[in-house]
Parts: C-alpha cells; structure tokens; sequence
C-alpha cells in the first residue's frame, strides 16, 4: 500500500506500508475525493508532535467490512 508518512519534519511516500485490514467492526474505504484541512497544514508546522499519516477529509465508498456497510458511500469518518 502506498501513504504519505509525516516523520515531525518530512513528508515521504511510503511504499511498503502495511495494507488495513477490514473485520466486523472496520471497514476498507476506496478514496473517491480527499482534501487537506487546516488541521494538516498545522501537523506540519509542528502542531502536537504528530507522527504518522495524516489526512481524515474524505469521501469514498465502503468496499470490505461490516455487510450493512459494503457498497455504501462513507464521508469523511473521524477517529
């Protein structure tokens, strides 16, 4: 799977990293649109020390996961 990693100080393309995985109570979402927040441009400035992937504004639709949810069109979800 492909991502864009933020280490604190570079964003990079990773390759290699490691696919989700759909169960009863996750579900895989295939990215139709997807946007940059407020909140990401302050991720890297320094905004509480975030490590990881960013980005949480999307739209998309369900394709693995909870039955009543495959096939569905999912917004943006909010961990």
């Amino acid at each position: 799977m492909q991502a864009l990693h933020w280490n604190g100080t570079h964003l990079k393309l990773d390759l290699s990293y490691p696919p989700p995985k759909a169960d009863k109570v996750m579900a895989l979402i295939r990215v139709r649109l997807a946007g940059i927040c407020s909140t990401d441009l302050q991720i890297f400035k320094g905004y509480m020390g975030f490590q990881g992937v960013p980005g949480h504004e999307f739209v998309g639709e369900v394709k693995e996961g909870p039955s009543e949810l495959v096939s569905t069109r999912s917004p943006s979800l909010h961990w």
